[in-house]
């Protein structure tokens, strides 16, 4: 995030420029990074990344109905945009990155997402910087 100054493009909030992230849509999008892409799983998500000719990351989640109901799904999705949200300037360009929330026999915390996720990009090497600062345990009362 930088400063708004002079910017036409973007959100700008408290005079600090929100980019906003590019989002997968389209079923061929998602079919192609689970065809192509590579897979790396952890105890609370998969995730699932293939290289694009963008030049900017794109981001599809996704939860199976055998997770739960639709409020469990939205929730699901909701800690995994905002884990990915705060990693996002910290991966590599260039990717199409899938994430699937996975059953289990508890709802995961958002630090628990935040950890396996960060985990996950370090393993795939898709972080630029190795070291991302941990989420505050005010941050994760969610």
């Amino acid at each position: 995030m930088s400063q708004c100054k002079g910017h036409k493009s973007g959100l700008c909030f408290l005079g600090i420029l929100m980019t906003q992230t590019v989002v997968l849509k389209k079923n061929y999008e998602f079919s192609r990074v689970f065809r192509r892409g590579k897979q790396l799983r952890s105890k609370s998500v998969n995730l699932y990344y293939y290289r694009n000719s963008h030049g900017i990351n794109r981001l599809g989640v996704t939860t199976p109905r055998k997770v739960g109901g639709a409020v469990v799904r939205n929730h699901l999705k909701r800690l995994l945009r905002e884990s990915y949200r705060r990693y996002q300037d910290d991966i590599e360009s260039g990717w199409d990155i899938v994430l699937l929330a996975k059953k289990g026999k508890n709802m995961p915390s958002f630090q628990t997402i935040y950890n396996d996720l960060g985990g996950l990009l370090q393993r795939a090497g898709l972080l630029i910087s190795q070291n991302p600062l941990e989420p505050t345990s005010a941050e994760c009362d969610h």
